[in-house]
């Protein structure tokens, strides 16, 4: 069955917390799901974390230009897979 990523400001702060460890306490971060999109935003006031699926692969990026091509595996451990 085809797979999207579906995420809360949990699981997908949980995520960017592997990637930046800086990342201020999750009350001070803003959660945004991109409309008609299984891509989302998680903010505050120094980073702007985006995840979204390019061509079959999870991409988290950052405002900066920093991007990480996330393994499946990994969005499956945190409970960001659904299937449709």
């Amino acid at each position: 069955m085809p797979e999207y990523i579906r995420a809360t400001k949990t699981s997908m702060y949980k995520l960017a917390e592997r990637y930046f460890p800086e990342l201020p306490k999750m009350k001070q971060t803003d959660f945004f799901k991109v409309p008609r999109a299984h891509s989302y935003f998680l903010t505050c006031y120094d980073h702007g974390i985006y995840l979204t699926a390019v061509m079959g692969n999870a991409l988290l990026s950052d405002k900066h230009g920093q991007q990480w091509h996330i393994p499946i595996d990994e969005l499956r451990e945190l409970g960001m897979i659904a299937e449709y």
